[in-house]
């Protein structure tokens, strides 16, 4: 690795660091399970997928298996997504994504019965950070409550309302 890349790569660090701090107890009043396969944020006025992409919404349950994504599939098929009437749907920022963490909980740090999630419980944001390919995608690991830079395939669970912006890198 070239000593640009290094810095750069601290400087994300530095910056991912405080956030995975920010997210606390995600109380359970705070939330709205609409019955039409969202779960409303009613303090922070964002909506949520309540299954992760691949799976049904039936009869207030999440059936089949979720669908692992590259980070480009996963931010196009929210941009792609009409679900409960509505069309603006995003992959989420890692901020918005770490509001979801439940920090009283133990692994996983998501309240599973209000959205359930698969194993190994990394749901991809839109960011993205330097790496020696040019960029990789970033997730949250809602197993250890961190960000982690994949060039993988992760779950993806797609967001509208007012966006969140992440810290600038």
């Amino acid at each position: 690795m070239n000593a640009t890349l290094i810095l750069r790569l601290c400087a994300l660090a530095a910056l991912l660091a405080p956030l995975a701090l920010m997210a606390q107890a995600a109380p359970l009043e705070r939330y709205l399970d609409t019955g039409d396969g969202v779960v409303a944020d009613q303090s922070l006025g964002l909506e949520w997928m309540k299954c992760a992409a691949g799976q049904e919404f039936a009869g207030r349950l999440c059936r089949g298996t979720a669908r692992p994504f590259a980070w480009q599939d996963a931010v196009r098929h929210c941009e792609s997504l009409r679900l409960a009437g509505r069309s603006d749907w995003r992959a989420p920022s890692l901020r918005e994504l770490q509001t979801l963490a439940d920090r009283s909980r133990t692994a996983p740090r998501l309240n599973l019965d209000l959205l359930p999630a698969p194993y190994p419980y990394r749901f991809w944001s839109a960011a993205t950070q330097p790496d020696e390919r040019g960029a990789v995608g970033v997730a949250f690991n809602f197993m250890e409550g961190v960000a982690v830079g994949d060039a993988g395939a992760n779950f993806v669970r797609c967001v509208r309302g007012p966006a969140l912006a992440d810290p600038p890198r």
